[in-house]
């Protein structure tokens, strides 16, 4: 066998390796309204939160999973609510409703439980404005935006990060809708902040390229089947078998 392919096979399962390894305990995750999971009548097919969840199942892993459509990293930190999705699961229970109090990260993380942490907020740190009456919401991401992100993600690394695995996992690009106009280059300059202020803190995890988005939706959120997609995407990034 050619010695370079060696090698890369064996960084590649020693990496998942070390990745299953730290899964030795409960697994919290917390996103906002791409993790949301609909549990009640009008439940659609499944999206990317039953994805991670199955394949968590997998390796026998119990997880705490809460999602809250438009949370933002302060969201979960500070508590709030929204009126539009939130989704709770864990191995004795479940709930989803269209309004609910969002609690504070802090009142569900158990730092002797918890060994991993997996973050999936980033959309909502986008500054979102109108630029035509008429048309849709345009990110920016400036340096007010850019300062209070930093903000953001170090107090909530001060409190879940230490001492245990953390994954942060960034948003997915999308193509212009007719709600939302997210564009490349405030997703790109998020990443470099996240990367910037995340070193030595969580391992990032880049969704960019999980997803080729062919279908508009809204310009944020992606149909069942591309968030399946991201859904396994992320999956695999987190060396979790299939």
């Amino acid at each position: 066998m050619n010695w370079s392919i060696s090698i890369v096979i064996f960084v590649l399962i020693t990496t998942q390796s070390q990745l299953l390894q730290a899964f030795e305990s409960r697994v919290l995750y917390f996103g906002d309204s791409h993790s949301v999971i609909r549990s009640d009548e009008n439940a659609k097919v499944p999206r990317l939160g039953n994805v991670l969840i199955d394949r968590f199942k997998k390796i026998d892993k119990e997880v705490d999973y809460l999602a809250a459509c438009g949370a933002r990293v302060k969201t979960w930190f500070n508590g709030g609510r929204t009126d539009c999705g939130y989704s709770e699961f864990t191995d004795s229970s479940s709930t989803f409703r269209i309004k609910s109090r969002v609690t504070s990260i802090k009142s569900f993380f158990k730092k002797d439980l918890h060994d991993v942490v997996i973050i999936n907020l980033g959309d909502n740190n986008f500054r979102w404005q109108k630029q035509k009456a008429n048309g849709p919401y345009v990110s920016s991401f400036d340096e007010d935006v850019k300062q209070n992100l930093v903000d953001e993600v170090l107090a909530i690394t001060d409190l879940l990060a230490q001492n245990r695995q953390c994954f942060w996992v960034g948003p997915t690009y999308h193509i212009r809708g007719p709600i939302y106009f997210k564009k490349d280059s405030d997703i790109d300059a998020l990443y470099d902040t996240l990367a910037e202020v995340l070193e030595g803190r969580c391992t990032l995890i880049d969704s960019r390229p999980m997803i080729v988005t062919t279908v508009k939706n809204d310009g944020v959120h992606h149909i069942s089947k591309d968030s399946r997609t991201w859904g396994h995407g992320i999956a695999d990034a987190l060396g979790l078998p299939k």
